[in-house]
């Protein structure tokens, strides 16, 4: 060997610098070879020992085998027509082609496998008519293609032609830049996108689809699933045949359908087609614009699928099988329904199915335009109102409690089993009012008495703990008080007990009572049994009337004053009488002295000298028995006339007696005279005592038991101890108490203390001034102070409490609805513990017109108590920007960990690829090539041995992966002593 010449050993080693200089791949192993190579020049030679070439370390450093060529520093051609040489012969550096016909025609680049090539700036083709043909590329499979720069393809005929892109699989296609396919006949086609799993199709930019035969086809959007289909842009599906066809649609779970533009649809089998809609919950279905659908399907007894779906525009539907079939709808709760449009159905089995309808509680329901039905069981027609267990209100009608009936158009029923059945009715306080315009106040209180039903009554109090109940049902009739009755028409009965049988009839007082047409009883336990009759009293229980006016027309009652003075009158009569009487004596003794030409003049004067007597006899009766005052004045009236016809007799017959007779015509003129002032003064009896029934406008009547006490000026008490005490107060019951100006008690036991206080029903007190307790056994105490319902308390100045159990206690508290407690002053309750809210006007444009300054989240506890927190929208608003900056971030780190992931697994596989790297005994050089797979990612390894001499070996390598830039490369000695 001539001095200045390189060793063999030399230049090997020197090839193996270029050789790892010129790779970009890790290498993780070093194996020794187990065999010396010849340290000269040595043959290539086939599987049946031919020689088939030379390794020929030249001065370019290359090695060829076989009819390979190579042209340029550190190449390796290997194989029949391997080519290691750039176009039209150029040296390439560190280029290898190993395979039939296989061409390596740039620097760097690496083609294994028969017609491989690795065309492109350190490319990689490994496999029969791979292809790798531009900078970065790396092909891995029979026809696998890398067309892209630093694209992969791995598998058979796959294909990676955008930059950065990976194809991993039978006929893999990745098409787009930084694209990714995995899985047989998986496609990428456009920037970022991914595709994993057999068929599927990423379609969109940085769309990702994931699963057998998934869609991306829009931009942004990710189908994750079996058939999965992720349509338009920013579209998700996840779920075996979900569905995301229209712009920001999501859907999640099998067979899940998003169809509206930024639709939702969460739950196997939901649809979400409104816009903006969503649905969540198996089988749920939200078709409106806005609406949403929570619950899942169901199969009712006929297994019938029945479905949670939200239909109406910005509807919402919660429950299994809720439905909204009107915009702005809400149904909540198991099988409820909203169809009207802006109605409200909450409860299970509530039905709201007209315009603006609400029906609250488990299968209320109120199915007409504006009705409203709050209650288990309730129900209301048009523009009626039902509240409470199983009310029910017709049209423009009004029901308040359980089992309260308003079924007459434009009637109320106010308390517990109430009805007002005809048209204009009310009934308050577990009554009946049958008829139209009835009205029925107090515990069964009624205007039904059996047959036709008659209009215009009135019924007012209670039944007293079991007697018979207050009725008034003979048309347009009054019944005011504990088991009174008004049965005749036009019939008005005040006071407990009072009762009025006839027509045009009014019983007044504690058990009084009428039966005949057009009379009046007046008083405790009076009796008016004839027609057009007055009665004070009854048989054995006869009254006086007192304090009675003057009579001063010709139909008035007379008082006993003017009884007296027409007993002197009639005394003055019966003077007159005897004057008269001697007068006739007188002219019978001058019509006897004139002969028979007087004698009609005295029997004249005899006719009229009976008269006066009778006259006489008639005022003597009149003066005796003054308290039939109008009896006698009658009888005197009619003696009187007779005596005027006698004397009228007498003065003819005195005339035609001549000069005679002129003494019996002045004594019958006397007659006339006398007889003239008795009818006078008959007629005036008869005015004044007409006058004393008429003019008897203050009546006091005493009876059995306690009377009423009306002590306040214009103060009226009706009922057996019953009190108004105060000025214009009014107490109508047995023991009512209105104790102050204007306070007003109605029914058995009712207290209302307080200027202008109101208590009605039994038993109820309202305590201040303008307290109001209305129903049964309410109490409210304090100035402004109301309690209606049941069994309802408000203690406190302007306290409410209204419903059924309900307590307001604290000035200001309100509390509503069954159970409802507030204990606090100021605080506002709305129903117990098992009760939901509705509030429609939220959402109106009115309500938040009607807010100013800065806008506060409301807040709530365990107990229910509402606040506002120190959070106002606009640090919310705020915080929008921030959490989106956040999730961007989020997402950013999301992809750095999956990247960083991604190289680790790399790394993992290119470790294992060098795992086997095999010494060829007997060969200075051997050269391995390996695969391996870990956790979806792929390696690949090629390594080469060198013998120096027998106890030094030079070892190199490369490795990489299938994940961009996590290839390099190595370099070892081993020394044996």
């Amino acid at each position: 060997m001539r001095a200045g010449r390189d060793r063999p050993a030399d230049k090997r080693i020197m090839f193996m610098k270029h050789l790892l200089a010129g790779s970009s791949f890790a290498v993780i192993a070093l194996l020794m070879p187990t065999s010396p190579v010849a340290a000269q020049n040595s043959q290539c030679v086939d599987g049946n020992g031919n020689a088939v070439g030379t390794i020929a370390p030249g001065s370019v450093e290359s090695v060829v085998c076989g009819s390979a060529t190579v042209n340029g520093s550190g190449a390796i051609g290997i194989g029949p027509q391997a080519s290691a040489e750039g176009p039209n012969g150029t040296p390439v550096t560190s280029a290898i082609a190993i395979g039939f016909s296989a061409e390596a025609s740039e620097t760097d680049t690496v083609a294994l496998g028969s017609l491989s090539e690795a065309s492109g700036f350190r490319s990689t083709s490994v496999g029969s008519m791979s292809s790798a043909s531009e900078s970065g590329a790396a092909a891995f499979g029979g026809a696998a293609s890398a067309s892209g720069t630093n694209a992969t393809a791995i598998g058979y005929s796959a294909l990676s032609s955008g930059p950065d892109s990976t194809a991993i699989g039978t006929q893999a296609r990745a098409l787009g830049s930084s694209s990714t396919a995995v899985g047989r006949s998986s496609a990428a086609n456009s920037a970022s996108a991914t595709a994993v799993g057999e068929s599927a199709l990423a379609q969109g930019t940085n769309s990702s689809a994931v699963g057998s035969d998934a869609r991306a086809n829009g931009n942004f959007t990710l189908a994750l699933g079996a058939s999965s289909t992720a349509q338009s842009q920013s579209a998700v599906a996840v779920g075996h045949n979900s569905s995301a066809t229209t712009v920001f649609a999501t859907a999640l779970g099998a067979s899940a359908v998003a169809s509206g533009s930024n639709a939702q649809a969460i739950g196997a089998g939901s649809q979400a087609s409104g816009q903006g809609s969503a649905a969540l919950g198996l089988l749920s279905q939200s078709l409106g614009q806005s609406a949403l659908a929570v619950g899942t399907a169901y199969k009712d007894a006929n297994n019938v699928t029945i479905f949670t779906s939200a239909t109406g525009a910005f509807s919402l539907s919660l429950g299994a099988g809720a439905s909204t079939g009107g915009d702005r709808a809400i149904a909540a709760g198991f099988n409820a329904s909203a169809d009207g449009a802006r109605a409200v159905g909450i409860g299970s089995g509530s039905r709201a199915g007209g315009e603006n309808a609400t029906a609250l509680g488990s299968d209320s329901v109120a199915n007409q335009v504006r009705s409203t039905a709050i209650g288990a069981g309730s129900g209301a027609a048009e523009y009626g109102t039902a509240v409470g267990d199983r009310a029910s209100a017709t049209r423009i009608s009004a029901a308040f409690g359980s089992f309260a009936e308003a079924s007459g158009e434009a009637s109320t029923a106010l308390g517990y089993a109430t009805s007002a059945l005809g048209a204009g009715g009310v009934a308050i306080g577990r009554s009946v009012a049958r008829g139209d315009a009835d009205v029925a106040i107090g515990r069964f209180a009624t205007t039904d008495g059996g047959g036709q039903p008659t209009s215009g009554n009135i019924a007012i109090g209670g039944d007293a703990g079991g007697n018979a109940p207050t009725i008034a049902n003979g048309g347009s009739a009054i019944a005011i008080g504990t088991s009174a009755g008004a049965t005749g028409s036009n019939a008005v009965s005040l006071g407990a007990g009072a009762r009025s049988d006839g027509a045009n009839a009014a019983a007044l007082g504690y058990q009084a009572h009428v039966t005949g047409a057009n009379a009046v009883a007046l008083g405790a336990n009076s009796l008016a049994a004839r027609n057009n009759s007055i009665s004070v009293g009854a048989a054995g229980s006869e009254r006086q009337i007192t304090n009675v006016a003057a009579g001063t027309e010709s139909t008035d009652a007379v008082n006993l004053t003017q009884l007296n003075a027409v007993a002197a009158t009639a005394n003055t009569a019966l003077a007159n009488a005897a004057t008269a009487q001697a007068t006739a004596d007188n002219a019978l003794a001058a019509a006897t002295a004139g002969g028979d030409a007087a004698a009609a003049a005295l029997n004249a004067a005899n006719a009229a000298q009976g008269s006066a007597n009778t006259a006489v006899a008639d005022a003597a009766t009149a003066l005796g028995a003054a308290g039939a005052a109008q009896g006698t004045a009658d009888t005197a009236l009619a003696n009187a006339a007779t005596a005027q016809a006698s004397a009228n007799d007498a003065m003819t017959m005195a005339v035609a007696a001549g000069d005679t007779a002129a003494t019996a015509l002045g004594a019958a003129g006397a007659a006339q005279g006398t007889a003239d002032t008795a009818l006078a003064n008959a007629a005036s009896a008869q005015s004044t005592a007409d006058e004393a029934f008429a003019n008897s406008a203050y009546v006091r009547v005493n009876s059995a038991g306690t009377a009423p006490t009306a002590s306040g000026l214009d103060a009226i008490a009706i009922g057996q101890a019953s009190i108004a005490n105060g000025t214009a107060s009014v107490a109508l019951g047995r023991g009512a108490r209105a104790q102050n100006g204007q306070a007003v008690s109605i029914g058995s036991a009712n207290v209302a203390s307080g200027n202008g206080a109101v208590a009605i029903g039994d038993p109820n007190v309202a305590t201040g001034t303008g307290a109001v307790a209305l129903g049964n056994t309410n109490s409210a105490t304090g100035q402004g102070a109301i309690a209606i319902g049941n069994l309802n308390t408000a203690n406190g100045n302007s306290a409410i409490a209204l419903g059924d159990g309900a307590t307001a206690n604290g000035a200001g508290a309100v509390a509503i609805g069954q159970g409802a407690a507030a204990e606090r002053a100021g605080q506002v309750s709305l129903g117990n513990s098992s009760s939901t809210y509705s509030m429609a006007g939220l959402a109106s444009s009115a309500s938040a017109a009607a807010q100013a300054g800065a806008l506060r989240l409301v807040t709530t506890d365990l107990g229910g108590n509402l606040a506002t927190s120190s959070l106002d929208l606009a640090t919310l608003s705020g915080l929008d920007g921030r959490t989106t900056a956040l999730e961007a971030r989020s997402s950013a780190l999301e992809g750095q960990a999956l990247l960083l992931n991604r190289r680790q697994e790399g790394g993992i596989a290119a470790a294992m690829a060098l795992g086997g790297t095999m010494v060829i005994p007997d060969k200075t050089v051997s050269v391995s090539f390996n695969l391996a797979t870990y956790r979806g990612e792929q390696g690949f390894s090629g390594t080469a041995v060198i013998r120096a001499n027998r106890n030094i070996y030079v070892s190199g390598g490369f490795a990489g992966s299938t994940v961009r830039g996590s290839k390099g490369g190595r370099v070892g000695v081993a020394f044996g002593f």
